[in-house]
């Protein structure tokens, strides 16, 4: 649990909590979320003997569970919050659930941290590992068919959040922050004792202030086998009238390093068996 903004160590931050407090190789969070994916049987590539690991924890009735799934005996009867199985085929369902600005964004809260985060967009990373030719996301005529043109659609589309099949989510580059409406926060059945106080306000498209209720992370899995795409996404719960169940900002996009085109009503991401892409509703 993050200490008040003021108790904090301002000299360390961050990355995984985007916020003051402690380095991000000390962050116990981030090991936990890390230990989780291997457990469920993603990054095996990353983890030496990842196969026999597996097996022992398996095996070992006295293992604790990473923090993330460790829920007080009444919350053990609510599905919401289980994670996407590793297998390829599609994972159990919990439901299907059918039913604008936000926070800094880069760098953090802090005015320090997004000063520091200024700094770093001039430096350039390069890398001697060259990217596959399968990885390079492109759309062509080929991803125009079946749509009527000329259109002024948004792109909507399904993901599954929690083991929800959540339909009409928003995918919206003008986001700083990735939304979760209450009304669907309900549907889903997480309960608000799941929620974290948020870092920072919201502001809608007058300049007036959105009330957010908490902060939640949750798995989230996107496409069709072999080609998904499966990451942690911090979802800001507000409580606001919305045609939408969720809002899939930017960060939410580059975790799932996705490109969403609205002319051709689709969203491509990078997995490790290729582009994977998802239509719009």
């Amino acid at each position: 649990m993050l200490s008040k903004g003021n108790k904090r160590h301002k000299s360390k931050y961050c990355r995984f909590h985007r916020g003051h407090g402690h380095d991000t190789d000390e962050c116990r969070h981030l090991k936990d979320e890390i230990e989780l994916l291997i457990n469920r049987g993603y990054l095996k590539k990353y983890v030496k003997n990842s196969d026999d690991r597996w097996e022992r924890r398996e095996k070992s009735p006295g293992k604790r569970s990473p923090r993330w799934f460790r829920l007080s005996p009444a919350r053990h009867k609510s599905p919401a919050l289980t994670s996407p199985r590793p297998e390829a085929s599609r994972p159990q369902l919990n439901g299907i659930i059918n039913t604008i600005t936000g926070e800094p964004a880069a760098g953090g809260n802090s005015s320090s941290a997004r000063k520091a985060y200024a700094r770093q967009i001039n430096v350039v990373h390069t890398s001697n590992k060259k990217m596959k030719i399968e990885n390079k996301i492109s759309f062509s005529d080929a991803d125009l068919d079946n749509l009527i043109f000329p259109h002024d659609d948004t792109l909507v589309i399904t993901m599954l959040v929690a083991n929800w099949e959540l339909k009409k989510i928003l995918v919206d580059n003008g986001s700083s922050a990735d939304i979760l409406y209450y009304h669907t926060f309900e549907k889903m059945m997480i309960g608000d004792d799941r929620l974290r106080p948020p870092n920072s306000d919201l502001f809608g498209f007058s300049g007036e202030l959105v009330k957010v209720v908490g902060q939640i992370e949750l798995p989230v899995l996107v496409g069709e086998p072999p080609r998904q795409a499966f990451t942690m996404i911090n979802f800001l719960v507000v409580r606001a009238t919305s045609a939408y169940n969720v809002i899939l900002g930017r960060p939410g996009q580059n975790l799932l390093r996705a490109v969403g085109s609205v002319n051709h009503q689709k969203m491509k991401f990078i997995t490790p068996n290729g582009v994977g892409e998802v239509k719009g509703d």
